[in-house]
């Protein structure tokens, strides 16, 4: 278990080797779940709350979901539930077969870095008018412009009071199948973003596409959630796991996880105000 600051940690399991690791040994993983928020989806012990096929109630006049498609999405609002049960801070929820790389903790604190220069006020504001460094934040309505931030060359932000990535975010989305980065053709998302250049943890084989141009080698990118696939990794906060529930309850219960949350993050579908979702190019969690 490694610590990566302010109260955000990492199991340092083998998706595949811990689960057999620990397997028939649910006290370590329920102690795991319940002291830092961190809840692994079909492992064969469990550590999001489980519900059976007998346990589902639909409503009236609705169709009974798939069994697959039913169970998975099931365990994920159960995970997010038991976090605003629990009131944690924030919850890391992750599918059971994933791989991350050796440099994940020095990849969540520049993570947590450039989630803070998009979402956290200025610290020193050189025009009254721009609180953020990213002139889109938090009103994507204000500014239409695509600022890009050096991560090096990152402004001074005001200290975060409740997370080591900011006060301000609901999900960030650290495992995904495909992401794009918001443009000007996406208005009601903030279009900030955090440009990271060399970083050894990306491969050369990792080709980052920004705004349909292949990045330079070993680049990579923070920016706002547009148009994901796959709910592989993701964290919540608490601000966010409320949210999500309560959206959730209002929305068709036979909908895959994936598109709930796609759909909460770029405030598609009728929703009034998109969540504040945080993401990442190459991803940090993959298959």
């Amino acid at each position: 278990m490694e610590h990566l600051g302010s109260g955000s940690y990492s199991l340092s399991i083998s998706p595949r080797r811990g689960a057999e690791r620990h397997h028939g040994s649910c006290f370590f993983l329920q102690q795991f779940e319940c002291r830092l928020g961190v809840w692994c989806i079909k492992l064969r012990c469990r550590t999001s709350p489980r519900i059976t096929q007998q346990q589902f109630k639909t409503k009236a006049g609705r169709p009974r979901p798939p069994s697959v498609s039913q169970s998975r999405r099931r365990a994920h609002i159960n995970a997010i539930r038991t976090t605003v049960e629990h009131d944690l801070p924030s919850a890391l929820i992750l599918e059971d077969d994933l791989d991350w790389a050796v440099r994940l903790r020095e990849q969540m604190l520049t993570f947590a870095l450039s989630t803070r220069t998009l979402t956290q006020p200025l610290a020193i504001k050189k025009d009254p008018e721009n609180t953020y460094a990213d002139s889109s934040f938090p009103d994507s309505s204000s500014s239409n412009k695509v600022t890009e931030i050096l991560y090096d060359d990152r402004p001074t932000t005001i200290q975060p009071s409740n997370s080591a990535y900011g006060d301000d975010w609901d999900i960030l989305w650290l495992g995904h199948c495909e992401m794009q980065a918001p443009t000007q053709n996406t208005p009601a998302l903030s279009k900030g973003r955090v440009i990271l250049a060399a970083d050894p943890s990306v491969t050369l084989d990792d080709t980052v596409e920004v705004d349909g141009e292949p990045a330079q080698n070993q680049t990579r990118i923070y920016h706002h959630v547009h148009d994901p696939a796959c709910t592989l990794a993701y964290a919540v906060s608490q601000r966010g796991a409320r949210r999500i529930l309560y959206k959730v309850s209002q929305r068709n219960e036979t909908e895959a996880v994936d598109d709930v949350l796609k759909a909460l993050c770029d405030g598609t579908g009728g929703e009034e105000r998109n969540l504040v979702c945080i993401t990442t190019q190459p991803n940090l969690f993959s298959r």
